[in-house]
């Protein structure tokens, strides 16, 4: 009996110390994240990219609501990928806000 209290109170002891020390060298959520935001693309090369027709057609997409068919619009046009065109039509500059 006095050997499984024993194993017990070790278990006990690491699952505290394992605790413990993930909280003591835990990050915040803001500091987790602030190297990620940090190496984000540039989206200005894309920008530079755009033909007039795609941006009027991009503009008006926006215009009628219809987000994810200018995400789908940019994409196609530029060869770029989901994550690049949906932060380059969030900050499209005619979107109504």
């Amino acid at each position: 009996m006095q050997e499984l209290t024993t194993n017990w109170l070790l278990v006990f002891a690491a699952l505290f110390l394992g605790f413990v020390l993930g909280r003591v060298t835990a990050r915040s959520p803001i500091e987790r994240d602030r190297p990620r935001k940090a190496s984000e693309p540039d989206l200005g090369h894309h920008v530079a990219g755009i033909e007039p027709d795609t941006e009027a057609a991009v503009s008006a997409l926006l215009r009628d609501g219809k987000k994810i068919d200018a995400i789908k619009r940019v994409r196609a046009d530029l060869g770029i990928g989901l994550k690049e065109a949906k932060d380059l039509v969030d900050a499209w500059p005619s979107q109504a806000r």
